[in-house]
């Protein structure tokens, strides 16, 4: 069979047959790698040359044989990844299975090292080209500071890829070196093709107004985006409110949210008024918490009942009021099923509000509870006599509590009939950690 595609208003024949003799395939491929798609590979000797390379490892007309992905079917990729990934690790990259029938593309080595590098072999990235424009298996893909460099060879590619629903940007980013908009622009011009895309992961960004309007427009173009997680480096003081607004309006769709940045009180009310009636999942710092001393955030949590994932992680909280609040607002939530704080030391009281406010709870199955600094004991025993009278909880991790606690465990453990599993790290300042995994009865 022979298909007619249109490459940037060039019309490609490909043939597709599984008869299609090697001499013929070393023939289409050299088309396919020099009309635009592959400029360092800009001679038929070139073509003839890296197609004979990859003869010598490979049958070339099953080694490029279209997508044979299907509901019944895994692709033939599947029996070739030592031979793909010869070739790939020349780009740092790596193909390999995630789930069954499901493939990802990925860096190999360190940023540095691979997609950010000033100079990469060109048979590596013919390969790409053809994969991400063949392949409706590749489903994942993890890019490390993506560049102008990078976006010239997968550009193109990229934006055919039929399949992509999930996607990583990793910026590095630092003080000496902060990601450009050129860079935020190259990328975004891509991202808003994959209508299909359902989950984005973008980690180092600088917020900036241009970078607002980018952001906003991508997430626009992604009517399957459900789930998002940002990892700002820094947000520029002068970002114009009316732009986060738009940038937050966006979100409304999400089912999990992640934001790691720790945003100023009128950002934060106005996050949490944007986010959509479908949310189930968000984490964020405790940033969130300081509006009003925690009673913003009580309503939102309070009056959800929708919300099934809470994460929590102290960054800027040094007291306990505003966890107080939130503890309030889980007393009349009756729909969290997992409640994650990580980082906070929990003074006695607001450790038995916590016990208070979860031991009557009937959906929560997952509770942890974690501290990092094994000089502060936490009392676990108000954790524990909840632990013996909870009818839901599933699994319950406590990191760095006092060691004093373990009997209370012990014996709530006994009482307990919903248990599953149990995770303990006690401590005591002058002796070593007391470790106790449980799992079951």
């Amino acid at each position: 069979m022979i298909h007619t595609e249109l490459f940037s208003g060039v019309k490609v024949v490909v043939r597709t047959e599984k008869s299609m003799t090697v001499s013929q395939c070393r023939w289409e491929l050299r088309r396919f790698a020099t009309r635009n798609r592959c400029p360092e590979i800009s001679t038929a000797k070139e073509a003839y040359s890296f197609l004979s390379t990859i003869g010598a490892y490979a049958d070339l007309p099953r080694f490029f044989k279209p997508c044979t992905k299907s509901d019944g079917e895994s692709c033939h990729l599947l029996d070739q990844l030592d031979i793909w990934n010869q070739f790939l690790q020349e780009v740092g990259m790596l193909l390999e299975e995630v789930a069954p029938g499901t493939l990802s593309v990925a860096p190999q080595r360190r940023a540095s090292d691979s997609l950010a590098a000033e100079y990469c072999n060109p048979d590596g990235w013919v390969l790409l080209h053809w994969l991400f424009k063949e392949h409706h298996c590749i489903a994942n893909l993890r890019l490390l500071s993506p560049n102008k460099h990078s976006q010239l060879h997968l550009g193109d590619a990229l934006s055919q890829n039929s399949g992509l629903k999930t996607l990583t940007l990793s910026y590095e980013t630092s003080e000496d070196r902060l990601v450009t908009v050129e860079e935020i622009r190259m990328i975004s011009s891509t991202v808003r093709r994959w209508t299909k895309l359902e989950s984005l992961s973008i980690s180092g960004l600088v917020l900036s107004n241009d970078v607002a309007v980018l952001l906003e427009a991508s997430l626009e173009k992604l009517p399957s985006l459900r789930s998002l997680e940002v990892s700002f480096f820094s947000i520029a003081p002068a970002c114009d409110a009316e732009l986060l607004k738009g940038v937050f309006k966006r979100m409304s769709a999400l089912t999990s949210l992640s934001l790691s940045y720790t945003f100023e009180p009128p950002d934060v009310e106005l996050l949490l008024h944007c986010l959509g009636p479908g949310l189930s999942k968000l984490s964020v710092d405790d940033s969130f918490l300081v509006p009003q001393e925690g009673a913003v955030f009580q309503k939102f949590l309070s009056g959800n009942t929708v919300l099934k994932k809470l994460t929590l992680t102290q960054k800027v909280c040094t007291g306990m009021g505003e966890l107080d609040n939130v503890f309030k607002g889980l007393l009349v939530n009756h729909s969290l099923e997992e409640l994650h704080l990580s980082g906070f030391g929990l003074e006695n009281p607001t450790m038995e509000l916590l016990a208070e406010a979860v031991v009557e709870h009937s959906t929560l199955k997952i509770l942890e509870v974690n501290f990092f600094d094994e000089c502060w004991e936490m009392d676990g025993t108000p954790l524990a006599k909840m632990l013996g009278q909870n009818k839901s909880i599933q699994e319950l991790k406590f990191e760095v509590g006092e060691v004093a606690c373990y009997d209370a465990f012990a014996e709530a453990v006994r009482k307990n009939t919903t248990l599953k599993k149990l995770s303990l790290n006690l401590v005591h300042i002058l002796h070593l950690p007391r470790r106790l995994c449980l799992f079951g009865h």
